[in-house]
């Protein structure tokens, strides 16, 4: 199972995504290994121009296993938080909930964002990178 972020999402709905990632995340939804969570959700969804994307989008992410954010997730991000803010790394609210619902269900986070190899570095957080592609 890997949590597949909203950069990578965005690179895969475009009209020609690249070939690898486009091979990576259809590997996982059709082995029902993608996941996401509210927070790659409603960032998706928000970014969509009109209704038609917004219910194709919906669509899409239907199938795709969701991790929920509990109580512990929030903790485990504010935790997360605090630590990178003293090492002079404030980071994003949904940056650190998204990594810290990587972190909470131990599965690597699928991004396209160099935040999260930045937050890798500093904690529990697994990552595979498509920053370059």
């Amino acid at each position: 199972m890997k949590l597949i972020e909203t950069s990578v999402w965005v690179k895969f709905l475009r009209r020609r995504p690249h070939a690898v990632l486009q091979q990576q995340v259809s590997g996982l939804i059709g082995s029902g290994e993608a996941a996401i969570n509210s927070i790659v959700r409603l960032e998706l969804l928000l970014g969509t121009r009109d209704r038609r994307s917004f219910e194709g989008i919906a669509d899409e992410l239907s199938g795709v296993t969701d991790l929920t954010i509990v109580a512990r997730t929030w903790d485990i991000a504010a935790d997360l938080g605090y630590q990178l803010r003293r090492l002079g790394l404030p980071t994003a609210i949904p940056d650190l909930v998204i990594a810290a619902s990587a972190i909470e269900h131990d599965i690597v986070l699928l991004h396209a964002d160099s935040d999260f190899d930045r937050i890798a570095q500093h904690s529990d957080l697994r990552v595979e990178s498509y920053v370059t592609t």
